[in-house]
């Protein structure tokens, strides 16, 4: 690996590290204040539909994945910061929900501008797709594990102002690391503004995949959404097996991300995600339970990675494939914060027992196996070689 993919990967390691120590921290006290899980899903879908909309009505699009743009939000993010720590108002709970909130924003903005990066090197052949996408997954997934666990630790060990002290430093010096990456070449882009038109094969590809990328989002939503409910309040089980399950959902995602796959992958993930749920729900012994998180972690990450392979693979306008993952992007944490916070309003609402959010995770699982099945059996699908099957 070259020093231009090693840096660029590294930085987004790091940015996703900071944002989900400043997530994990964010919402344990907002949950601390309140008590509500409703947050936690307003959280995400939020940083994600701000840039979304943004994206619609703003004219010059590739403005959201530019660096110059993430590297401007972090200088707000830092100015934001200190101001807090100027006013003493690290304890108020609107200020805490606009600080996540910007942050969630923050990490959408970044992945987008290293999802772009990332199929600009596979373009310009410096790594090939299958491996530029597993990477990519695999580096967003080490950040945001060490970030969550370092996030918790920092936050108990040195309390929370202590901690928005630490996350103002970082900004600014994110910000500055930005700026040792280059943006996608400017000969590129000239190139590609004008070849703006692709086949109309090609965009309902793209579509498929999107919508491919949009399921593995409902489906985590509903999991870090449902399963700590369901084995909270109906199991009654400590937050030491809760821990286990996403770290074997976690363990899974690696073994997708690292193990080559095949060309049944999405049937073989469809698959997995049902004796998945519904071995979760129906072992009423907790080891045996998270072990089916395995098979979920697994399929989930499996379908996401093939996916974002494909939009990489294929031989469209570079215009078009940012436009694919863009959407892919954005679409992935709106649903992945909105769907299963939505469930859990009207589960609430009519005052549903805890068992139905084990019984809401087997609904997700199979609507997400059935549509994955239904959506890969289309007259033409690229193969994980990337050619097409008619």
């Amino acid at each position: 690996m070259n020093s231009t993919l090693f840096k660029t990967y590294l930085l987004l390691a790091f940015s996703v590290f900071l944002d989900m120590s400043i997530q994990i921290v964010m919402i344990w006290k907002i949950l601390e204040i309140t008590s509500s899980t409703v947050y936690m899903g307003m959280i995400v879908s939020i940083g994600a539909v701000t840039p979304f909309i943004l994206s619609k009505i703003i004219k010059k699009k590739d403005i959201f994945y530019k660096k110059s743009t993430i590297t401007t939000l972090r200088a707000i993010f830092f100015a934001c910061m200190a101001t807090v720590l100027y006013f003493n108002a690290t304890g108020l709970i609107y200020i805490i929900f606009m600080i996540a909130v910007f942050s969630s924003c923050n990490m959408v903005c970044s992945i987008n501008t290293f999802e772009v990066k990332n199929s600009s090197f596979v373009k310009r052949k410096l790594i090939e797709a299958s491996k530029a996408s597993r990477v990519l997954q695999t580096t967003i997934q080490f950040g945001a594990f060490f970030g969550a666990l370092f996030g918790g630790w920092y936050l108990k060990a040195m309390g929370f102002e202590n901690f928005i002290y630490y996350i103002a430093v970082m900004s600014i010096l994110l910000s500055v690391s930005y700026l040792f990456v280059s943006d996608v070449d400017k000969e590129e882009t000239e190139t590609e503004a004008s070849n703006q038109q692709a086949l109309s094969g090609k965009r309902e590809r793209f579509i498929i995949q999107v919508a491919l990328s949009v399921l593995t989002g409902l489906h985590i939503g509903a999991f870090n959404t449902f399963v700590p409910v369901y084995y909270q309040l109906f199991r009654e089980w400590g937050p030491d097996i809760l821990g286990f399950a996403s770290g074997l959902a976690g363990i899974g995602a690696l073994c997708a991300a690292l193990l080559p796959q095949n060309k049944h992958v999405y049937l073989l993930s469809a698959v997995l995600l049902l004796v998945g749920d519904i071995g979760l729900f129906l072992m009423d012994m907790p080891y045996l339970s998270v072990l089916f998180c395995f098979c979920i972690g697994y399929a989930v990450n499996s379908v996401r990675i093939t996916s974002r392979t494909e939009i990489l693979k294929s031989d469209a306008a570079q215009s078009d494939v940012n436009s694919a993952i863009s959407h892919s992007n954005y679409l992935f944490y709106i649903v992945s914060g909105t769907i299963p916070m939505l469930v859990t309003m009207v589960l609430t609402y009519f005052s549903f027992s805890s068992q139905a959010y084990g019984i809401s995770l087997i609904l997700v699982g199979v609507f997400s196996a059935v549509v994955i099945m239904l959506l890969t059996r289309s007259k033409k699908v690229i193969t994980l070689e990337g050619a097409y099957e008619k």
